[in-house]
């Protein structure tokens, strides 16, 4: 999509890398080890069987990331999480992601500019988490999955469109102190 100086196409080749962002500070600063933290309103990112031993009734998170700030200032990553528990056992949960990739310069093989555009992508979460037992609990999450990334232009005579998929997992979880 991006001309380069060399007469070289520099299209985007990855497939949806911001799902691999991650949306929680703490488990951030673990390293990424958001699997092995307390359940927390972010746990649909790391495994939604998690809600089920969450202590509030409620609750709801929302993180906004200037992503990589100090290379291109306009991109951005919004993740929202909520939850409700129901009953003793039960969670329902939603989560979302909104990456913007900033606005590109879209350029001719020549790198002439013919055109700006935003490209962004997004998901939806819903899942839903139960206590099995004291120590064991299981959850099912289905994702909508949504990226556009090049605003329908015409690559080598082909119209491109933008991505679209569905995503399911299952989970479980076994909490317990050690002694």
């Amino acid at each position: 999509i991006n001309g380069s100086q060399n007469n070289t196409l520099n299209t985007i080749t990855t497939a949806v890398p911001f799902l691999l962002i991650t949306p929680d500070a703490r488990a951030l600063g673990m390293g990424d080890a958001g699997c092995a933290s307390t359940p927390n309103a972010y746990s649909s990112f790391w495994n939604a069987s998690k809600y089920a031993f969450i202590e509030s009734r409620n609750g709801i998170a929302v993180s906004y990331t200037p992503w990589l700030r100090a290379l291109v200032p306009d991109i951005r990553v919004v993740d929202v999480s909520l939850y409700k528990k129901i009953g003793l056992k039960n969670v329902f949960a939603f989560s979302g992601k909104y990456f913007s990739l900033g606005d590109i310069n879209n350029t001719s093989i020549t790198g002439t500019i013919i055109g700006q555009f935003r490209p962004y992508e997004y998901y939806g979460s819903l899942s839903y988490s139960r206590l099995l037992t004291e120590n064991f609990s299981m959850g099912a999450s289905a994702k909508y999955i949504y990226s556009n990334l090049s605003w329908g232009l015409t690559v080598n005579g082909t119209q491109t469109h933008p991505g679209r998929s569905v995503a399911g997992e299952v989970s479980c979880f076994w909490n317990d102190t050690l002694r």
